[in-house]
């Protein structure tokens, strides 16, 4: 083990995904000397093993119906289950061949899609939260109504409805722009907002650089962007967020260095 304390990143995938498919994410903070404990949420994803059983999602798991406010449900289950990993993650320090070496103390909260509203949920109600991470994840919770004190960054596909640059011409659409404007407003903390050109919603996890066969590769949808370069673009925003909002090492990146002429900085 590498000498030092390294701070704990908890990383919630999208609905019906699981943490495996984040594992780019996860090793890039690793290298950085990040804790990364990754959730795969039990009845959302559409397969979690748990002791050599597979169980696949339920209705319960997943909105439906009033997706507004079945969503609200959903997520508190969600926000619990990463506060609670949160929570748990300080017994890595003493009891593991980690010990000694985990700072629990002032969590860093990433998700995607349905995680990323998690993460920004957890970071609200937990009050040692040093940021959070929202990777193109429609907003839920009342974490919409009251915002964020804590640091907060939003990495959004083209066009996406979630960082407002959709067009916003249906209801869903305009519901996902409108609950965007109500966080930034009530939002005291520090907020940066990117748009990746040739991006979309899957382009976010490791289907961007997995072998899928057309069958299953139309089931996640990538935009034109090459998927590797698109991850490589996303972690590094995501690791100099995390350097400065844990670390308070000031990034080049969210000081406006234009490294990668694919991002479009939103104010």
């Amino acid at each position: 083990m590498a000498p030092g304390r390294f701070p704990l990143v908890v990383l919630a995938p999208g609905m019906g995904l699981n943490a495996p498919v984040f594992s780019s994410l996860a090793q890039e903070l690793a290298s950085h000397g990040y804790v990364v404990a990754s959730i795969t949420p039990t009845y959302s994803a559409n397969v979690t093993v748990l002791h050599g059983h597979v169980v696949a999602s339920t209705p319960a798991g997943k909105p439906e119906g009033d997706e507004e406010k079945t969503a609200d449900r959903v997520i508190g289950v969600w926000t619990a289950d990463a506060r609670f990993v949160a929570a748990h993650a300080a017994a890595l320090d003493r009891d593991t061949n980690l010990a000694g070496h985990v700072d629990a103390s002032r969590p860093l909260y990433i998700g995607h899609s349905f995680g990323g509203a998690t993460a920004f949920q957890a970071c609200h109600d937990d009050p040692s939260c040093a940021g959070a991470v929202d990777l193109d994840g429609a907003l839920y919770g009342g974490v919409v109504r009251t915002g964020l004190r804590a640091p907060a960054l939003m990495l959004g596909g083209e066009n996406s409805c979630v960082i407002e640059t959709c067009r916003a011409d249906d209801a869903e659409n305009r519901g996902m722009r409108d609950r965007t404007r109500q966080w930034l407003a009530a939002s005291t903390g520090p907020v940066w907002r990117y748009e990746i050109a040739g991006t979309g919603h899957f382009n976010f996890t490791d289907y961007a650089v997995i072998y899928l066969a057309a069958p299953i590769r139309a089931l996640f949808p990538l935009e034109s962007i090459d998927g590797a370069r698109g991850l490589r673009i996303q972690n590094a925003y995501v690791t100099q967020f995390a350097d400065q909002a844990v670390r308070h090492q000031a990034s080049p990146l969210l000081a406006g260095a234009r490294l990668y002429p694919e991002v479009r900085a939103l104010r």
